[in-house]
């Protein structure tokens, strides 16, 4: 499927998620969970993308297959740990739930647009 990550910093090559934290939008998410990790929308309409992304400079297009993520609507993963380390440690490569993924890992892109 393909799945579009936006930002105002110019990528080549991959999206990767060891860069997580380092602006103000995912310092907040820190909080839940340690795992590093990007985010990605399955639709941009415009009306399925956060204001705050609207105005991004770069749109970067990918592609994952489905079966490497896990379903957060599923249940299938029980524990006390946090679902993205859960997700991780039985070898997934990211989560999604409805127009979110989230992937743990760098991902290579196959177009960067300005906008």
């Amino acid at each position: 499927m393909k799945i579009y990550h936006f930002s105002d910093k110019s990528f080549d090559g991959y999206i990767n998620s060891a860069y997580f934290g380092d602006n103000y939008y995912s310092k907040s998410s820190e909080k839940i969970s340690t795992i590093k990790r990007s985010y990605f929308y399955t639709d941009i309409t415009i009306n399925k993308i956060e204001w705050r992304f609207r105005s991004s400079q770069y749109l970067y297009i990918a592609e994952i297959s489905k079966d490497l993520l896990y379903d957060l609507d599923s249940g299938r993963l029980k524990g006390n740990e946090d679902i993205y380390y859960l997700a991780k440690k039985v070898g997934y490569k990211g989560v999604f739930r409805d127009n979110i993924v989230v992937l743990f890992d760098k991902i290579k892109i196959l177009k960067k647009e300005r906008r």
